[in-house]
């Protein structure tokens, strides 16, 4: 149980919802490889997102972290 209420702080300091990480961390785990592994983490799946974006945007990517 403290694992999951450290899972949701983590996830709350990263500024992301609880709730919707958990969900999408759940539906990823059946295809996520093990050399990936480390994107789980809440905070390296905001990075992850905000790359994503940067890529999507048209603003250049540069500008997205500053």
């Amino acid at each position: 149980m403290a694992n999951l209420f450290t899972l949701v702080e983590n996830c709350r300091l990263a500024g992301l919802d609880p709730e919707a990480y958990l969900v999408d961390g759940i539906a990823r785990l059946p295809d996520q490889p093990m050399k990936r592994i480390a994107e789980l983490p809440p905070q390296a799946s905001k990075n992850a997102r905000a790359v994503a974006l940067a890529a999507t945007a048209t603003i250049p990517p540069a500008l997205v972290f500053a």
